[in-house]
């Protein structure tokens, strides 16, 4: 059983209600949550450690050209971070809130940790309330403007959820499974005699089931 059923099926419609709690199974869906983050967590590194590997390739008039914009994303794309750390944060960002903004101040790259979106349909969506680190930027910033990723409509670690309680719900079936089959065996060898009492079947059915 997930950490969110164990919750979920302590709760009552948001009515507050008093529940004793077994502080072993307690624990032990914590370490649960635990294992999980950090399985969430080497997945991201994997793929961030897999994109800060390649070489992004810059282009102007349709030809490569190795400038400021090359140098921003390959190398030092602001001044507290490096090509790798930048991009450690950026995918990060993207998988654990599904979305991601980028932002270029000053000559500089920045992922930011939080933002506030307008959408429109005509026109350019807007940010606003920036903030990186402890400094929220006091302007808008245009779609235009920017660099904005989205998985998709889906929230990644929802998914993620779903398929990790589904995968516990298949492996515990399929230990239940394996536990029977390799229960332990024998050879009952019954008389003729004993079949031929009245009471036989009923006798036969209990020694099966019990």
């Amino acid at each position: 059983m997930g950490i969110l059923t164990w919750i979920k099926d302590r709760l009552l419609d948001g009515q507050p209600i008093e529940t004793e709690v077994d502080i072993e199974e307690f624990f032990k869906l914590a370490a649960e949550l635990y294992i999980r983050n950090l399985a969430f967590q080497t997945g991201v590194n994997l793929i961030a450690n897999s994109i800060s590997k390649c070489e992004f390739k810059t282009y102007l008039r349709g030809r490569e050209e190795k400038g400021r914009e090359y140098y921003l994303f390959n190398v030092e794309p602001n001044r507290n971070q490096n090509s790798s750390q930048f991009i450690h944060k950026w995918v990060s960002k993207l998988y654990e809130e599904n979305e991601c903004l980028i932002i270029g101040v000053n000559d500089q790259l920045l992922v930011a940790d939080s933002f506030n979106m307008k959408e429109y349909a005509l026109y350019d969506n807007q940010f606003t309330q920036v903030t990186i680190g402890e400094f929220t930027f006091n302007r808008t910033f245009m779609m235009s403007e920017v660099l904005y990723f989205k998985l998709n409509n889906r929230d990644i670690r929802k998914l993620i959820n779903g398929m990790y309680e589904s995968y516990g719900k298949l492996i515990a079936y399929g230990q239940k499974s394996y536990q029977k089959s390799r229960g332990t065996r024998g050879i009952l060898n019954v008389s003729a005699m004993a079949q031929g009492k009245e009471n036989f079947k009923d006798t036969f059915e209990k020694l099966m089931n019990d």
